[in-house]
C-alpha cells in the first residue's frame, strides 16, 4: 500500500508539474502579438528598449547640407533656421556661420549678417574673403566708413583679391569719391571697363552730365565696347525723363549678389556667383557693372546647358572655392 501510494503521489506530482509546464507554453501562444499599425506589448515594448538603437543621429553636417540646398533654392528663410540649427549643435562651424551671414544678408536683415561675419573674423582674423563679407554687408547697411576699414583690412591680407578692390570701389562712389572709386577699378579692370564702371555709377547717383563723359570715355579706350554705347542710350533716356520730372530721385541701379546654383560642399566654402540675370528687375535699367577676367561669373542657363559667364550688377562677397 505504501509503494502504491507514493507512486501514486509521484504521479500525481508529475501531473502537476507538467500541467503547470503545458499553461506557461498555452499563455505565450495565447498572448496577443501586435498587428501592423498597433501599439507593440508590453513585452515588446521592454525587448525593444533592451536592443540596441540602429537610427543614425543627424550630425551638424547634415543640417548644413540641407541649408545650403534651401539657400539654393531661394527658400532664405527656411535656410537661415536651418544654419542656427547647425551654429547650435556646433557653434565653431565657421562655413555655416559664413553661411548664415549671407543668407541673413539676402533675407535684408543685414545687421544680424554683420553680426555673424563679426563672429567669422574674431574666429579667423586672417581670412581676407571673412574681412570682405563683413564690409559687404556693412556695405549694405550704409555704414561705409566701417566697410571701408573691413576692405582694407581683407586687401592688407590678400592684396590681388580683385573683388574687395570691385567692392572697395563701389563703397567709394557711394560717399562720392569717385576718383578714388575709379582708382581701384583700374587695378583690376581694363581702362575702357573702369570708366564704364564708373558712369554706372554716376548715373546711379543722378549726375548723368558726369556719367556721360566716362561712359564716351569708354567708347574712346575701345570702340567696340557695346555695354557703354547701350549705356549712353539708356542715359539719354533718364535724362530727359529727369527734365520732364526734376523731383524725382534717381532709381537704384545695383543689386545685391546671388549665389551660385551648384551642389553644395559640405564643410567647404563655396563661391558667390556676382550676377544672376534672373534676379534683374526694372529698376536696374539694365545697367551692370563690368568685371574683370580674374573674377569667374557663372549664371546657371536653363536646361541641361552649360553656365555662361555674365557681368555683374554689384559686387558682393567671396569666398575661395572649394
Amino acid at each position: 500500500m505504501k509503494r502504491l501510494t507514493l507512486r501514486s503521489m509521484a504521479f500525481g506530482v508529475i501531473a502537476a508539474a507538467a500541467g503547470l509546464v503545458g499553461c506557461q507554453q498555452s499563455k505565450q501562444e495565447m498572448a496577443p502579438k501586435s498587428a501592423p499599425g498597433q501599439l507593440p506589448s508590453l513585452t515588446q515594448q521592454v525587448d525593444a528598449k533592451m536592443a540596441p538603437a540602429d537610427t543614425p543621429k543627424i550630425n551638424a553636417a547634415t543640417f548644413f547640407a540641407h541649408a545650403h540646398l534651401l539657400e539654393r533654392q531661394g527658400a532664405f528663410a527656411q535656410a537661415a533656421e536651418q544654419y542656427a540649427t547647425v551654429l547650435e549643435m556646433q557653434p565653431d562651424f565657421l562655413t555655416a556661420r559664413n553661411r548664415l551671414g549671407v543668407t541673413l544678408n539676402k533675407l535684408g536683415r543685414n545687421g544680424e549678417a554683420t553680426q555673424q561675419f563679426r563672429l567669422c573674423v574674431a574666429a579667423q582674423p586672417n581670412t581676407a574673403y571673412l574681412h570682405n563679407n563683413l564690409g559687404f554687408s556693412l556695405f549694405l547697411e550704409g555704414r561705409y566708413d566701417e566697410a571701408d576699414a573691413a576692405f582694407r583690412k581683407a586687401l592688407e591680407l590678400k592684396p590681388e583679391f580683385a573683388r574687395v578692390h570691385m567692392n572697395l570701389a563701389v563703397n567709394f562712389a557711394r560717399r562720392g569719391l569717385f576718383d578714388q572709386a575709379y582708382e581701384e577699378f583700374a587695378k583690376v579692370c581694363s581702362q575702357a571697363d573702369a570708366m564704364y564702371n564708373i558712369g554706372i555709377l554716376l548715373t546711379e547717383a543722378g549726375r548723368y552730365s558726369d556719367a556721360a563723359q566716362y561712359l564716351e570715355g569708354a567708347l574712346a579706350a575701345n570702340p567696340q565696347h557695346e555695354a557703354a554705347r547701350q549705356q549712353l542710350t539708356e542715359l539719354a533716356r533718364l535724362a530727359a525723363d529727369a527734365s520732364q520730372n526734376p523731383t524725382a530721385a534717381p532709381q537704384p541701379m545695383l543689386t545685391t549678389i546671388e549665389p551660385p546654383k551648384t551642389p553644395p560642399s559640405v564643410g567647404a566654402y563655396t563661391q558667390i556667383a556676382l550676377a544672376n540675370d534672373e534676379q534683374q528687375s526694372d529698376a536696374t535699367h539694365g545697367a551692370e557693372l563690368i568685371l574683370p577676367p580674374t573674377i569667374p561669373v557663372k549664371v546657371e542657363s536653363p536646361g541641361n546647358q552649360q553656365p555662361t559667364p555674365a557681368p555683374a550688377p554689384n559686387p558682393g562677397s567671396g569666398e575661395p572655392s572649394p
